[in-house]
Order: C-alpha cells, then structure tokens, then sequence
C-alpha cells in the first residue's frame, strides 16, 4: 500500500501541470517569432551573395568569349546553323515549339560557363515570363553593348569600365505584373532590387559585381514611380556630382 502511494506521487511529480504546458509553449512561440525573420534574412543574404557570384562568373566567361573573339563583345543574337534558331548569350529559343521553348545549354556564354544554373538568380525563379516571348534568366544585359548582326563592339570602345553597368538584375513591367527580361532597356526602369526589395546585384563591365541600392523617378515610363517601387523596379541614376544624364552608366562613352 506504501509503496503504491509513493509510486503514484513520483508519477504526478514527473508530469507537467497545464499552466507549465502553456508557458512552454508561449516560450516557444516568442522564441519562433524572434528567429524565423533571422532566418529568413540569413536565407535571403545567402542567395544574394549565390547571385552576386553567378554574376562573378558570368563576368569571367565574358572575359573569355572577349579573349576568343578579338576582344569583341557577344552580339544580340546569332542564328544557329543547324537548326535555324535564334542564339541568345544565355540560351537558345525554339520557335517550334509551343509555347516557345529555351535551351540554355546553347547560350552564347555556355562555353565559358557549362553550367546552366550559374546564368540564374534563385530569388527570380517564380517570376513568369510575358506570354509569347523568349523564355530566359532573370539577368539582364545592358542594350547599349549588345552589338547586332553587322556591327561590333570592342573592349576597347568602352570609355570608363568601372562605371558601365553590363549585366544585372533585371525584370519588366507589363499589365500591372512584372516578368523576366534578358536585356536592360536604359530608358526603362528595368533594374530590378529583388534582394532584401531594394538592393541589385550589378556586374561592372570590369567584371566587378556590387549590390546597388535603385532609384525612381516621377516620370518613370508607362507607370507611376509608386508602382515601379512597389515591384522593385528603377534605375541606377548617377550622382550629380558625376552627371545629370540618366543613362550614364549604360553609355560606352561617357565623355568629360
């Protein structure tokens, strides 16, 4: 009998009341609250620095594409021989196929590169492409040193490298949503900050890459500079100090 009730008291001291239930599990919801964000800054930071090293590499490959071509950057576009398709830097598009398709092993850049996945930004993987267009990555080339077809641009024809953006983030703005874009429009708010909502990776046409903070502007393109900070597009618009023109940093020559 002695026993049997020593027992059972040693069986209730070994439980939990409700009260002490309920204040493990407000500890644990606090302590949830406090570090979920923290993981999810760390989470977006680290794809951010992925980002700004695919950007890295990339920078290199176009070294390497410039160094085999006699110092000539990669054109807009080339027609594959084979197939009669168009060849972009970061893939191919098949017009055959519906909808079109994209083979990024075909990229200009791909033999520099090899892997695929390195022309790609995790944070704009959902990001839809406009119906009807060119599927590609979210990295977009800056217009101005896309030579076409029967043109060229030398590494030389670049008046400052370090203050020429080549490649950066990139999206557009289209029917109130925003889509991949593999090329940057100067005169557009393409710039896409998709990193913490206001930051960019931008590769330099030196082969720098540095995070930038973006900017809008009241007379912004098609849409209102409220809606293009909503969505994380601007530009990057250089400071007074090195000129009032908006498309210094895209410009081959700068002047002055």
């Amino acid at each position: 009998m002695t026993r049997t009730k020593s027992s059972s008291l040693r069986s209730r001291r070994l439980g939990f009341t409700l009260i002490e239930l309920l204040v493990v599990i407000a500890i644990i919801a606090i302590l949830a609250a406090v570090l979920f964000p923290v993981f999810a800054q760390a989470r977006e930071k680290a794809r951010q620095i992925t980002c700004s090293s695919n950007l890295k590499q990339v920078g290199t490959a176009t070294l390497m594409y410039m160094q085999d071509n006699d110092e000539n950057l990669f054109p807009f576009v080339i027609t594959d021989g084979a197939t009669g398709m168009p060849i972009f830097w970061d893939g191919e598009a098949d017009f055959s196929q519906n909808p079109i398709g994209f083979n990024p092993s075909k990229g200009l850049l791909q033999p520099y590169i090899k892997t695929a996945g390195v022309a790609n930004c995790m944070d704009a993987e959902s990001m839809p492409v406009v119906a009807g267009n060119i599927p590609s990555f979210a990295y977009g080339v800056n217009e101005f040193l896309m030579p076409g077809d029967l043109s060229n641009i030398n590494d030389h024809d670049v008046d400052k490298p370090a203050e020429t953006i080549y490649i950066a983030d990139s999206a557009t703005g289209y029917q109130d949503k925003i889509y991949r874009n593999n090329i940057l429009y100067p005169h557009e708010p393409m710039v896409h900050a998709r990193h913490g909502g206001d930051t960019a990776n931008i590769l330099w046409f030196d082969g720098h890459v540095k995070s930038s903070k973006i900017t809008t502007s009241p007379t912004d393109h098609y849409e209102t500079a409220a809606w293009y900070a909503a969505n994380h597009l601007g530009s990057l618009n250089p400071s007074s100090s090195v000129s009032t023109d908006r498309d210094y940093y895209y410009k081959l020559q700068k002047g002055g």
